[in-house]
């Protein structure tokens, strides 16, 4: 504190900058003066002024496959207002780590659709939270990409400056706010609840999906193939066995859908067949010998067969195969099938009246 004697006035400056008070001496001896103005007092808003807001200051990700699970941290204060989380329409997870730090988890994008949807908060009573965000690119990363507000700065200095420009004698210096005092305020940018999450191609989807229009391309080739070839054969290229042509025609329907031959099942016009290439029963043995061809259904699982599928007869229930044919369709509990021999297409699998039926899902 300085005192200081001038025309009768006694200055005392407060050295803390915050405030200065003017006022007259007892024993001073000069004319009367018109009275100072009012001193004006510049307030510091202290940090607990900011510890009620939700503070955000840095965000890990933005963006994640559309399969999910892609965890994004929020880092900044009273975080743990958050409850929930709602990725678009869907709802994530929230885990909270401590009051300056969550970590959310994106569920999968609806439809495993791609693009950018919004993030919204909310708090144990499903209101929305607002955030304060800290720095320009925590802000960036609202719904629209620009803060929806600007808080004004912690210091209002423009009484304090109006009285000091009106005295001649006194200079007050403006206080500059240490970052402690000012808390989150002075550089704090309202924005809005929502953030922005982009959804991105998930490679395990994408190959997923390029599988399943392979394998639609695949049937619909063989299915094309029993349509075309099930009353007028394809001798040219594979021959006939007279009264006996049906797992021949079947093997050819699966090489349509992109089968390739093996030592085991195979055809040549120079080596003729093989015997799972000609023999329901050799067929029914090689097909058990090679899982990741085919897999077993048996005629109580019907509701497991769809189009393309393999079926094979045994008439009289000696035990061997007597018949071969190719599922055409499926619809409720009917089961069409095509073959050749008896040369029927799209037929019912209960007409032939056999005494075992079963199936090789493929």
């Amino acid at each position: 504190m300085a005192l200081a004697v001038s025309g009768g006035l006694v200055v005392v400056a407060v050295a803390s900058g915050l405030a200065l008070t003017v006022g007259t001496a007892p024993w001073a001896r000069s004319a009367p003066i018109a009275p100072s103005p009012s001193p004006t007092s510049v307030a510091v808003l202290p940090a607990t002024t900011g510890s009620t807001r939700v503070v955000l200051s840095a965000v890990s990700t933005t963006s994640g496959t559309v399969a999910g699970g892609t965890s994004v941290t929020l880092e900044g204060g009273n975080l743990d207002a958050v409850a929930t989380v709602r990725f678009g329409g869907a709802e994530g997870s929230v885990a909270v780590e401590n009051p300056d730090q969550i970590t959310v988890t994106a569920p999968p994008a609806a439809e495993e659709a791609e693009g950018v949807v919004p993030v919204a908060f909310f708090d144990a009573e499903g209101e929305p939270v607002r955030f304060d965000a800290v720095t320009d690119a925590a802000a960036a990363v609202t719904v629209d990409g620009a803060p929806a507000e600007t808080v004004q700065s912690t210091l209002d200095t423009t009484t304090a400056q109006e009285s000091v420009a009106a005295s001649t004698d006194l200079a007050v210096p403006t206080p500059t706010p240490s970052e402690a005092a000012t808390g989150v305020l002075a550089s704090t940018k309202v924005v809005a609840s929502a953030i922005t999450f982009a959804y991105t191609p998930d490679p395990a989807v994408e190959a997923a999906k390029a599988q399943a229009a392979l394998d639609a391309s695949r049937l619909a080739s063989q299915l094309d193939y029993l349509g075309t070839y099930w009353s007028d054969y394809n001798s040219a290229q594979y021959g006939v066995i007279p009264g006996n042509d049906c797992v021949n025609f079947t093997s050819q329907s699966l090489i349509a859908r992109g089968w390739e031959m093996d030592g085991e099942w195979n055809y040549s016009l120079a080596g003729g067949y093989s015997s799972a290439w000609a023999s329901s029963t050799a067929f029914n043995s090689y097909l058990a010998g090679h899982p990741e061809r085919a897999t077993p259904i048996a005629n109580t699982e019907r509701s497991r067969v769809k189009p393309g599928d393999i079926v094979q007869f045994d008439w009289d229930g000696s035990g061997d195969w007597d018949h071969t044919g190719v599922v055409t369709s499926v619809v409720g509990g009917t089961i069409l099938y095509s073959s050749h021999t008896m040369n029927n297409h799209d037929q019912s699998i209960d007409a032939a009246s056999a005494q075992r039926i079963m199936f090789w899902g493929v």
